[in-house]
C-alpha cells in the first residue's frame, strides 16, 4: 500500500477467514504485541484497520530486503555477519524485556535490508506475551524451534534463545563463537543464558580476543623469524667452492648429545668444511639485554595493572573497546621503546627478536590472566 508517497505493508487474512472470530483474534494479538516493540531491528507496526476491501489488516513497515538465507548465500564477510548477529541479539533482548517471546525465529522471518544490510525481524503471528491468555501453545519451525516446542508445551523466551543459537550456526560458524552457540543450544531450557547476557557477551567479543589474537600473531611471527634466521646462520655455505665427497664420519667425530638446545659456532677449516667444538656451550642471553627486557616488562605490568581486567557488567561496549584499545596501544609503545634501546645497546638482531618475543609472551599471558576471570564467570553461569 502507498500512502502520502510512502510504502506500507498490509498483513491480513484470506477472504474466507476474515469473518472467523478466532483468526481475527489471532491477528489482533499479533498487532497488540508488535505495537509494543520499538526497535530498529524489528519491523514496526503502525496500526490495525478493517475495510470491506481488505478485511482486518495490520499496517506494518515496508522492508526492502532479502531473507537471511539469501543474504548468507551471498557469502558476506564475517564482519558484516557479526554485526547482523549483534543487532538480532539486541533486538531479542529488547523484545524479551517487554515480556514477549517471538517463538518462530528462523531465517525466513528475518529480512536484511538491501541498502544498509540491517536485519529486520518480522512475523509475530506465533508470538506470545506474559499477559496474554489466548493461543499460548506454539510448535515453531522444526529446524529452528527448541526441543520443547516439538511437544504440546507453551514456548517462552528460552525457546527464542535456542532458535538464536541455530541462527548463530549460520551467521557465525567460526570456532571462537562455539561456546556461545553451545550455551544457547542447551537441551534444558533452564540452562540457556538469558538473551540479554547473550547480547552482552557477543558485543564484548568484538574486541575481547582481538588484542590477544594480535599478540599471538606477533609471537608466531617472531618465532618464525628466529627459525629462519637460525637456518640461514647455521646453514651458510662454506667459503671454499670445492666440496669433498661425503664420507662416513668416525664414531668419535659425532657431536655430543645434549638435553638442551645447543648453539654451535661454525669455524671454516683449511679443507673448507666446518669444525664443531668438542664441548659446545649453550648460548646465554646477554645480561645487559636481560636488564633492559625486565625494565620494560615491569613497565608493561604497571600499564596493564592501571587498566586492570576489563569486566563486562555495567560498562558500555564502546567504553570496553576504548579501554582495551588504549591498553593494547600502550603495550605496543612499550615494546617499540624496548626494541629501540636493545638495538642501541649493540645487540644482534637475533637477540633482540628473542627478547621481544619474550616480552610479548609475558604480556599475552598477563592479559589472559587479568581478563580470564570474566570467561571463568561466564562458564559458571552457562553451567
Amino acid at each position: 500500500m502507498v500512502r502520502e508517497g510512502r510504502r506500507f505493508i498490509l498483513k491480513g487474512l484470506p477472504e474466507e477467514l476474515r469473518r472467523h472470530p478466532e483468526e481475527v483474534a489471532r491477528l489482533r494479538k499479533e498487532y497488540s504485541l508488535g505495537l509494543r516493540v520499538n526497535h530498529p531491528a524489528v519491523a514496526a507496526v503502525y496500526g490495525f484497520e478493517w475495510t470491506e476491501q481488505t478485511g482486518p489488516v495490520i499496517v506494518m513497515e515496508y522492508v526492502d530486503g532479502i531473507s537471511l538465507d539469501e543474504f548468507i548465500g551471498e557469502n558476506p564477510p564475517v564482519g558484516q555477519r557479526y554485526k547482523i548477529a549483534c543487532r538480532i541479539a539486541d533486538a531479542l533482548s529488547d523484545i524479551h524485556s517487554l515480556g514477549i517471546a517471538h517463538r518462530d525465529l528462523k531465517p525466513d522471518n528475518i529480512l536484511i535490508t538491501r541498502r544498509r544490510s540491517e536485519p529486520k525481524i518480522i512475523d509475530f503471528s506465533l508470538a506470545d506475551g506474559d499477559d496474554s491468555v489466548i493461543y499460548k501453545t506454539s510448535i515453531g519451525t522444526a529446524e529452528f524451534g527448541a526441543p520443547e516446542q516439538q511437544r504440546p508445551t507453551i514456548g517462552d523466551t528460552t525457546a527464542d534463545v535456542y532458535s538464536y543459537g541455530r541462527l548463530l550456526e549460520l551467521l557465525l560458524p567460526e570456532r571462537r563463537y562455539k561456546r556461545l552457540r553451545e550455551a544457547c543450544l542447551a537441551d534444558d531450557p533452564a540452562s540457556r543464558p538469558p538473551m540479554e547476557q547473550v547480547s552482552e557477551q557477543l558485543a564484548a567479543m568484538s574486541s575481547n580476543r582481538r588484542p590477544h589474537t594480535g599478540l599471538y600473531i606477533i609471537a608466531a611471527v617472531s618465532i618464525a623469524a628466529l627459525c629462519v634466521a637460525a637456518i640461514l646462520f647455521y646453514q651458510r655455505p662454506p667459503e671454499s667452492s670445492e666440496f669433498p665427497e661425503p664420507t662416513a664420519a668416525p664414531p668419535e667425530a659425532a657431536p655430543p648429545v645434549h638435553d638442551t638446545v645447543t648453539v654451535y659456532h661454525n669455524v671454516p677449516n683449511t679443507q673448507g668444511t666446518r669444525s664443531i667444538p668438542s664441548t659446545p656451550a649453550p648460548a646465554e642471553e646477554p645480561e645487559s639485554l636481560k636488564a633492559i627486557l625486565q625494565k620494560y616488562i615491569d613497565e608493561a605490568d604497571a600499564a596493564i595493572a592501571r587498566h586492570g581486567g576489563i569486566p563486562y557488567d555495567g560498562i558500555p561496549t564502546d567504553e570496553i573497546n576504548d579501554r582495551r584499545n588504549a591498553r593494547t596501544k600502550e603495550t605496543f609503545d612499550i615494546a617499540g621503546r624496548a626494541e629501540k634501546e636493545m638495538k642501541e645497546s649493540g645487540a644482534t638482531a637475533i637477540d633482540v627478536e628473542q627478547m621481544i618475543y619474550t616480552y610479548w609472551w609475558h604480556v599475552s599471558n598477563l592479559l589472559n590472566e587479568v581478563d580470564g576471570v570474566n570467561e571463568r564467570r561466564d562458564s559458571i553461569i552457562h553451567r
